[in-house]
């Protein structure tokens, strides 16, 4: 006989199910089970109830599909264009062109948005947080007066140069005309892009990024509603990202917490590590802003770290993490 604490399996369930039908009393069926009556009847009831106890599927989008290629590509971060760094830009594409890859993987910040402030010294200190905090407050603003707000914005050089944004935009499409040499172009979203977006109340059409640039009817640029994008490799997977952290072990955390190899954007820092398993790589890439065209950075002391240029190329499923000391023609013959 079977002891009351033992689990139903499939052969009793079926046994049980036949003797239901047949309409026998429960006292029977305990005896036949080898069941207490109470226990007897709480697995008829279970049964019967099942189909109605089933949770319903969510309605609402899983955000699951992200971005993707496979094999070789380029990986470019920050290049925050019209403040780019064209000499090094050059030289990255032109070993990319050499090397025969025609994949480019945008890892966030495309346009500035953000640069020449004409609000000050102190407000440049921590402007991000500053901008973030007034935009999230003009949302909440009725949308007659919501346009309103970010043209004064706009104005008063909130986003960019104290002519507004046309100036900034003009330079910028300039450089992304330029990408002629892939044939697919992968583009994540950034911290600046993501600002942009807010102020154009268009937090879930990021293509309205390749209209401002002028590549939306081109079919080889894609985008989507995620900070990062996927690079699959004979090693395994490689998640190019913009996070919202930007620690010195930023990259290293993000390895442990999606298994896979991680290159990062947003930080500034060019940096080459293993994660704590040794098992992937864990790479700062670094950016391709001129620093010495922001204002922020130049015009006033503060304790920071030096925007650091940098880019990588994925290659046979190795990363070569590029820097303005890289040795060009050396690279370029192998």
């Amino acid at each position: 006989m079977k002891t009351i604490s033992q689990s139903w399996d499939t052969t009793d369930e079926k046994k049980l199910k036949e003797l239901v039908l047949k309409k026998t009393p429960i006292d029977e069926i305990a005896r036949l089970m080898g069941r207490s009556n109470r226990a007897t009847r709480n697995k008829i009831w279970h049964m019967n109830n099942k189909a109605k106890m089933i949770i319903p599927q969510s309605t609402l989008p899983k955000y699951d599909k992200p971005l993707s290629s496979q094999g070789d590509a380029v990986i470019l971060s920050d290049v925050e264009a019209p403040y780019h760094h064209a000499d090094f830009l050059n030289r990255v594409l032109d070993l990319a062109d050499s090397w025969g890859i025609r994949t480019l993987h945008l890892a966030g910040d495309l346009l500035h948005f953000d640069s020449l402030s004409a609000w000050g010294a102190e407000w440049l200190e921590d402007k991000d947080e500053k901008l973030d905090a007034l935009l999230d407050f003009v949302q909440t603003l009725p949308a007659k007066y919501k346009e309103q707000g970010i043209e004064k914005l706009e104005k008063m050089g909130a986003f960019g140069t104290s002519n507004g944004l046309s100036d900034e935009l003009t330079e910028a499409r300039k450089v992304f005309k330029s990408f002629t040499n892939f044939d697919e172009i992968l583009v994540a979203i950034g911290n600046h892009d993501d600002r942009y977006l807010r102020a154009l109340d268009k937090a879930l059409s990021p293509r309205e990024l390749l209209v401002q640039m002028e590549r939306s009817g081109d079919e080889r640029w894609k985008i989507a509603p995620y900070y990062y994008t996927l690079l699959e490799t004979v090693n395994g997977t490689f998640r190019i990202t913009h996070p919202r952290g930007s620690g010195r072990t930023t990259a290293q955390d993000l390895c442990a917490q999606f298994h896979c190899h991680v290159i990062m954007g947003h930080s500034h820092r060019w940096a080459v590590n293993r994660d704590v398993s040794g098992d992937y790589w864990a790479i700062q890439t670094g950016h391709c802003v001129d620093e010495n065209r922001l204002a922020y950075v130049m015009q006033r002391d503060a304790k920071r770290d030096a925007h650091c240029l940098g880019a990588t190329i994925v290659r046979d499923g190795v990363p070569w993490v590029l820097g303005e000391w890289s040795p060009w023609n050396t690279l370029k013959g192998m």
